[in-house]
């Protein structure tokens, strides 16, 4: 009699097996590796579901209850256990075999639309978020130093603080001596920086679609120890904001940042020869908002249709260090150069808030990666004098080495389970290993220095630049770099 029951249990162990391995069919056969990932997380959850006390043929919420395994599955869970349900019907209505009375009537297509709109494959685009405030802020600090090296030493003073061409002899004369020893010019100098950024990522079978804008500001001292050393700080703040694009992805939502850098620099010069470095730190907000929208062909089941919302927020540890050299012949400068970029990205753990109380706001657990940019690349400018301003027009061409282009992983789990486990494993796509930048500009003194007082020290001269640079043979991206900026000597 045992041995019946035995047996008898034993073929029912393997029928329900049978039918809930109908879905796995087609796991790996979706149109997109988005997809095949967003299944399998499906998959994942559905199965530890079911092993937590959920039942396949449960019609309703059963509530809390004081008896059986149902009580494990109310709520928030049976929720989660509804929608994956859901899916996985659909896939063995589809393959023909399998419980089918929850499917949403769909066709492949179809489940594959619905499986892309569950992956939270919107939250890779905060590393790129991240990583661009970083740039950003390199920009305006390689453009703040190619105006300190194009005051420090183009350029001569008159007493009186009248412009005359000089021969790169120095800006505090060319005996070599320490700042200020010979003509009392200021060490000081403030400068204020303005960035503007903006660019698209089109959609592959990983990211979506999405169109970007950044503004931001760097302000910052700097202090001139001696003719060789320049030591400073810079301070900035940046406001981005990415929006998904509807019609080229399945995904609707976007991405507001605001993000703070502290970077202090240093640059030694001596003869033609320079190096640069950096060590700073950024901290960023995300406020973001994402849309799961998806039909159902069952007249019993309703279409999905919810928001999800969370705040999350990162930090980064940035370097930057340069070298390069001047060739000089009259009026033309060749400036090769080296330059290393280096940044470590965390993302702290968030959880999303479904505003309609739907079950599919998810956990996204906390991302740690880390970026290093080799470029290499020569610029060359012309000086020339107009009236009692100098001006030096530049063209800088780069080649970038990204020398950490492995992809990255963005791993989820809905909110609320009774198990903590990672069912959600969205990848990236890899990494350019190298692309171009184009770099145009114009560094000019608008202003020489004077005294205010006979015998004193020689300040308020003004200088400004602005620079656009363009990213180019950047797989996916178009991106575009905007900025300008002032310094007073004081």
């Amino acid at each position: 009699m045992n041995k019946t029951l035995s047996g008898a249990a034993a073929l029912v162990l393997l029928a329900s097996q049978a039918a809930r391995a109908d879905f796995v069919d087609l796991l790996g056969s979706f149109s997109t590796p988005l997809e095949n990932e967003s299944a399998q997380a499906a998959w994942d959850t559905y199965e530890n579901l079911l092993n937590s006390g959920c039942d396949d043929a449960m019609l309703v919420d059963p509530g809390v209850s004081a008896q059986g395994q149902q009580a494990s599955c109310s709520g928030r869970t049976f929720r989660i256990f509804s929608n994956v349900r859901e899916l996985v019907h659909t896939g063995n209505e589809l393959t023909g075999k399998g419980a089918t009375r929850f499917s949403l009537g769909s066709t492949k297509q179809g489940l594959g639309f619905a499986l892309r709109w569950l992956a939270a494959e919107e939250y890779s685009s905060q590393g790129d978020m991240s990583s661009d405030f970083v740039s950003g802020q390199m920009v305006g600090l390689s453009a703040r130093l190619t105006a300190l090296r194009f005051g420090a030493r183009g350029f001569q003073f008159a007493q009186g603080g009248v412009w005359q061409g000089g021969d790169y002899a120095g800006i505090y004369g060319s005996n070599g001596g320490s700042a200020g020893s010979e003509i009392g010019y200021s060490q000081w100098g403030g400068f204020l920086n303005f960035q503007y950024g903006s660019g698209t990522h089109d959609p592959t079978g990983l990211e979506d679609a999405f169109d970007l804008k950044t503004y931001g500001l760097t302000g910052g001292l700097d202090y001139r120890l001696d003719d060789r050393w320049v030591v400073g700080t810079t301070l900035g703040y940046s406001d981005e904001q990415i929006d998904f694009d509807a019609a080229l992805s399945v995904v609707e939502g976007g991405i507001k940042t605001k993000g703070y850098s502290v970077m202090p620099f240093f640059m030694f010069q001596q003869g033609n020869y320079y190096v640069s470095g950096s060590l700073g730190y950024q901290s960023l907000s995300f406020d973001s908002e994402r849309y799961i929208r998806y039909p159902s062909f069952n007249p019993d089941l309703p279409s999905t249709n919810t928001e999800t919302v969370s705040s999350s927020n990162a930090s980064v540890i940035s370097a930057f260090a340069e070298t390069g050299y001047d060739f000089i012949w009259k009026a033309f400068t060749v400036e090769p150069y080296i330059n290393l970029n280096s940044s470590s990205i965390t993302i702290d753990e968030f959880v999303e808030d479904d505003l309609n109380n739907d079950g599919f706001d998810l956990v996204i657990q906390k991302q740690s990666f880390s970026t290093l940019d080799a470029s290499l690349g020569t610029k060359f400018q012309y000086t020339f004098t107009w009236g009692n301003s100098v001006f030096v027009p530049y063209l800088t061409l780069e080649q970038v080495s990204q020398l950490q282009d492995s992809p990255r992983t963005v791993d989820a789990y809905y909110a609320g389970l009774p198990f903590q486990e990672s069912t959600f494993h969205i990848s990236t796509d890899k990494e350019d290993g190298a692309y171009g930048t184009v770099n145009f500009g114009m560094s000019a003194v608008l202003r020489g220095g004077q005294q205010k007082k006979l015998g004193g020290t020689i300040g308020g001269d003004i200088q400004a630049f602005f620079n656009i640079k363009k990213i180019i043979g950047l797989e996916n991206y178009t991106l575009n770099f905007y900025s300008l900026g002032i310094r007073v000597a004081f």
